[in-house]
C-alpha cells in the first residue's frame, strides 16, 4: 500500500472504535501501554477502543487513563478474559468486572482447549504473544463430550442475561463447534451482543458457519492482525475468502478490528487506518460500507 497521508488517516479513524488492542501492562511483550493508545486515539479522533489482556480485567487501567490522560472523557474500555489466571468460568470474577464496569466478558482464550491444542498443530506458527509463567495452562473446555455448555458457563451466561445485558460476549479462542454451542444457548437465555473473534483463526469457522451465526444477530471480528499484515504470522487466508465472508455475513453483522499491540508490530492507529483502506482498495467496498464497520456496529456494540 502506498503511504498514506496523515490527512487521509484522519478522515478515515474519525469516529473509529477499534474494539481488540493488545496493551501494556501485561506479561505478555506489548509495543505501547494504555495511555499511549490513548493518545493516540484522541490524536486521530477515535471514538473508543478496548484494552486487552489474556491474563487480567484491564477495566481498572482504562477508567485511570479515561481520568487523568483523556480529560475524564472515556475513550478506553475494559475487557476480562475467562481463562486460568482469572479462574476460568468464575462467576464471582466475572459479577466483580462487570461492577467494575468492563465492557467485554470473553470466553477463555490462551486457556482454551482448542487454542492449547492449535498452538501444537503441525505446520502451524505457535501463538506466542503469551507470557513465560512456569505455571502451565490447564486447558478449559466450553463444552461437555456430549456437545452441551458446561454448567459452570451457563450459570454465568444466565448471570449476564439477568443483570448485565449490555455486556458483550466474545467467543475467545473456542473451535468452531464450542461456540455455536454457546452462540444457541446464549440465545436462548436472551443474550444479544454476541461477538465472535477471528472466526478463521485458531476458531476455524467455515463460511456457512459464519453466515449462520450472523443470521442470529452474532457480530464477526475481521481482524489486521489475521487477515492484513503482522510480523507474527501471515494472513490467515486472502482476499477473496474476505469478500466472501463480508458478502455472506453482510456488513452490518461484521468488524473491523486490528488485534495490534504486540511487540514489534506498528501502532495500532497506523494498521486500523491502512486495514480499513484496504477493504476498500482491495475487497472492493466503499466507504460507507468499511465505515459500518469500523465505527457504527463496534460503537453500538459498546453502546457508545
Amino acid at each position: 500500500m502506498s503511504m498514506m497521508t496523515e490527512e487521509r488517516k484522519k478522515y478515515l479513524l474519525d469516529g473509529a472504535v477499534d474494539l481488540h488492542v493488545h496493551t501494556a501492562p501485561s506479561i505478555s511483550p506489548r509495543e505501547l501501554d494504555v495511555a499511549e493508545m490513548a493518545r493516540d486515539a484522541m490524536k486521530y479522533g477515535l471514538k473508543g477502543f478496548v484494552a486487552k489482556d489474556h491474563y487480567f480485567c484491564s477495566t481498572g487501567d482504562c477508567q485511570l487513563v479515561n481520568k487523568h490522560i483523556c480529560g475524564g472523557k472515556e475513550i478506553c474500555f475494559g475487557l476480562m478474559a475467562m481463562n486460568n489466571s482469572m479462574g476460568g468460568f468464575n462467576l464471582k470474577a466475572v459479577s466483580t468486572a462487570c461492577e467494575m464496569g468492563t465492557k467485554i466478558i470473553s470466553l477463555p482464550t490462551v486457556s482454551a482447549r482448542e487454542h492449547q491444542e492449535y498452538n501444537v498443530r503441525p505446520g502451524v506458527v505457535p501463538f506466542k504473544a503469551t507470557g513465560a509463567s512456569p505455571v502451565k495452562e490447564t486447558p478449559i473446555s466450553f463444552t461437555d463430550e456430549n456437545g452441551n455448555v458446561v454448567p459452570a458457563l451457563v450459570e454465568i451466561l444466565e448471570f449476564l442475561a439477568q443483570y448485565h445485558p449490555s455486556v458483550i460476549l466474545a467467543m475467545g479462542h473456542g473451535s468452531a463447534a464450542e461456540i455455536d454451542a454457546v452462540i444457541k444457548k446464549a440465545k436462548e437465555l436472551g443474550l444479544k451482543k454476541l461477538y465472535v473473534n477471528h472466526p478463521i483463526f485458531i476458531v476455524d469457522a467455515d463460511i456457512p458457519t459464519m453466515k449462520r451465526w450472523a443470521e442470529m444477530g452474532c457480530f464477526l471480528e475481521l481482524n489486521a492482525c489475521n487477515l492484513y499484515r503482522s510480523v507474527t504470522r501471515p494472513p490467515t487466508v486472502g482476499p477473496d475468502v474476505v469478500k466472501q465472508i463480508v458478502a455472506e455475513a453482510g456488513v452490518e453483522h461484521c468488524v473491523i478490528s486490528t488485534d495490534m499491540g504486540q511487540k514489534h508490530n506498528p501502532p495500532p492507529v497506523d494498521v486500523l487506518a491502512e486495514f480499513m483502506q484496504w477493504f476498500i482498495d482491495t475487497i472492493g467496498l466503499t466507504e460507507e460500507q468499511v465505515f459500518r464497520m469500523a465505527k457504527t456496529n463496534p460503537a453500538a456494540l459498546l453502546g457508545i
